[in-house]
């Protein structure tokens, strides 16, 4: 099928995460960075816990580690992140916070929705995100003209603008 023209393809995606941490349990970062690690080419750790000592379980291959030794809040951190995987040579970006869990499907569904978006007006794009504890989705965030919409969007197949993705 040709690439529409709005469309810009890129011939080699190279998807690294970015997985900012505060006080971990590091038994569910290390199930988040067992899911992440055969959907992405590597992963970044940003530690943002304020510590001497980080609070990251061992990293395994394809992995580093940014420790900051204080919170920077997660902006900064995931911006710092980002820089990282930019250096790394990174196409794109998957922004995980440290009690994320993605489904298996995650990054490799990423690509078709995002060739089927203008890429002209699309800065992000992501899943609905499921609160495992209530098992809601999180409400979307729709602007119209100065009003705020919250969309309850059980069940959506087809991408959707927003107003922002959640990083976890």
């Amino acid at each position: 099928m040709p690439v529409p023209p709005h469309i810009h393809a890129v011939t080699t995606v190279h998807v690294i995460a970015v997985v900012v941490t505060y006080q971990p349990d590091t038994a569910v970062l290390e199930r988040l960075l067992a899911q992440l690690a055969p959907q992405v080419q590597y992963t970044v750790i940003v530690d943002n816990t304020e510590s001497t000592r980080p609070v990251t379980p061992m990293l395994a291959p394809r992995q580093t580690l940014l420790h900051l030794g204080k919170n920077t809040g997660i902006g900064h951190a995931q911006n710092l992140g980002m820089a990282k995987a930019k250096q790394l040579g990174a196409t794109h970006v998957l922004l995980m916070d440290r009690d994320s869990l993605p489904p298996a499907i995650l990054v490799s569904h990423q690509p078709q929705t995002l060739a089927s978006v203008s890429t002209d007006t699309v800065a992000a794009i992501g899943l609905l995100c499921r609160d495992v504890r209530t098992g809601q989705t999180t409400p979307l965030i729709q602007r119209h003209g100065w009003s705020i919409r919250l969309l309850h969007a059980e069940g959506l197949v087809a991408p959707i603008p927003v107003e922002y993705i959640p990083a976890s």
